[in-house]
């Protein structure tokens, strides 16, 4: 098992439309940095926090195999240590996957695998000794790859390639750590993790004791959906947000680079499209054009109403 991709593989994932897809969104983030407008900057943080909430949630999510309203999730990350109505294992959830996130929120900046390893007991998981070993062995791989590529260098790649190239880092990087923690006889030939129930949220599971829910594979290496985030982030490209119902479908293909590779490059577009969209987002402009777009409204429903009295009166003259 090795996070280095062979440069032919690598070079052949590279030309794949949906990588190329996911660079040129990529770059389009990243060539609007630095930012200098206030807008831009007060938009980005509100994204940023945004980003935590959703990828906190659809931890807690996973760890619980059913659903959690955005508010909730929200309100716990302002703070809240109950809510009415609400379960307490669903609050204990969020705060365990807000105390994951916060625990590596510096792997970013320090490349210290010791800060992702942490997570582990805020988010209560039990593993045994192999799979602390595997990870942690797996983890250094991965910032030895990191970085060198991050050593200054010299070549002459454009912004474009450089992003698809750490993207495909951070894509061996997820791969490897997952399947290091998830024991082979939970993949079955074509990488499917075994269930120990109901495959999708909302269904049957409340509990963490892995008997109903999602699958325990997904379960099991669900720390590692804040790590990509600080892996993306360590590596100077724009963080990606793999959701909780995307999650057991990312353990399924983790096996064949070709398709986890797919799958994340289609997940990086998207979430790259909603940063982008979300920085440039324009309170004072939405608010004209919200406006402009209920003024036409009752425009046409007001000669909406007008044709139907005519058209009545029409009616009532003919049959007089």
């Amino acid at each position: 098992m090795t996070v280095r991709l062979d440069p032919e593989v690598a070079s052949m994932l590279a030309a794949l439309p949906s990588v190329r897809d996911a660079g040129a969104a990529g770059r389009r983030i990243i060539e609007m940095w630095p930012l200098t407008e206030a807008k831009y900057m007060d938009n980005d943080a509100k994204y940023a926090e945004s980003l935590q909430v959703r990828v906190c949630r659809s931890v807690a999510e996973v760890l619980l195999g059913q659903s959690i309203a955005i508010a909730d999730a929200e309100f716990v990350y302002e703070g809240a240590e109950s809510i009415p109505g609400r379960e307490q294992s669903e609050v204990d959830a969020l705060i365990g996957a807000i105390n994951a996130y916060d625990d590596m929120a510096d792997y970013s900046c320090a490349g210290d695998v010791e800060l992702v390893l942490n997570a582990l007991d805020s988010l209560g998981l039990s593993w045994d000794a192999d799979q602390w070993q595997a990870l942690d062995s797996t983890l250094r791989e991965a910032e030895s790859a990191i970085a060198d590529e991050l050593e200054p260098n010299n070549d002459e790649r454009d912004l474009e390639t450089q992003i698809i190239d750490r993207l495909l880092i951070a894509v061996s990087a997820l791969s490897q750590t997952v399947q290091a923690v998830i024991p082979l006889s939970a993949l079955g030939e074509e990488g499917d993790a075994l269930t120990d129930g109901e495959e999708s949220i909302g269904t049957t599971g409340s509990g963490h004791d892995g008997q109903d829910g999602l699958p325990a594979a997904a379960r099991e290496s669900v720390v590692l959906m804040p790590y990509i985030d600080e892996v993306c982030e360590r590596l100077a490209i724009p963080r990606i947000y793999v959701s909780s119902k995307q999650w057991p479908e990312l353990v399924r293909c983790v096996t064949d680079i070709h398709e986890f590779t797919l799958f994340i490059a289609q997940a990086a577009k998207s979430e790259w499209d909603k940063h982008y969209e979300d920085l440039v987002w324009d309170k004072d402009e939405a608010k004209k054009l919200a406006k402009e777009e209920d003024e036409r409204k009752n425009k046409e429903a007001l000669a909406a109403k007008f044709a139907h009295v005519e058209g009545k009166q029409g009616g009532e003259e003919v049959e007089l």
